[in-house]
């Protein structure tokens, strides 16, 4: 199986603030899939999908979610998550979820 890519992007049409962004993937147990955040086609976040966790087929017990906190986004920001397979992982991810961070009293 060779290397393949899959990407999700879309325009953020939401207020400008800060936002905490959740990337809920998958971690299959053969292979170390990577993923990465971009922001404008800038890299936010890279990370690799490493963990040891029980399932070969994306499932409920190796859903991971990683969740990078207080990003600035602009109205029209582009956002992009990127995945890169290896081996029989094909760097599958579910959703994004975008909400604003608390405001501190």
């Amino acid at each position: 199986m060779g290397t393949k890519t899959c990407s999700a992007e879309w325009t953020w049409n939401g207020a400008e603030g800060r936002y905490n962004i959740a990337i809920q993937y998958f971690d299959l147990q053969v292979g170390v899939a990577h993923f990465t955040l971009k922001v404008n086609g800038q890299p936010f976040d890279a990370w690799a999908a490493d963990a040891t966790l029980p399932s070969r087929r994306p499932h409920g017990d190796n859903s991971i979610r990683r969740t990078l906190q207080n990003v600035e986004l602009r109205y029209g920001d582009i956002l992009r998550v990127e995945g890169t397979s290896d081996e029989a992982d094909p760097a599958a991810f579910d959703y994004i979820e975008v909400t604003p961070v608390p405001s501190q009293y």
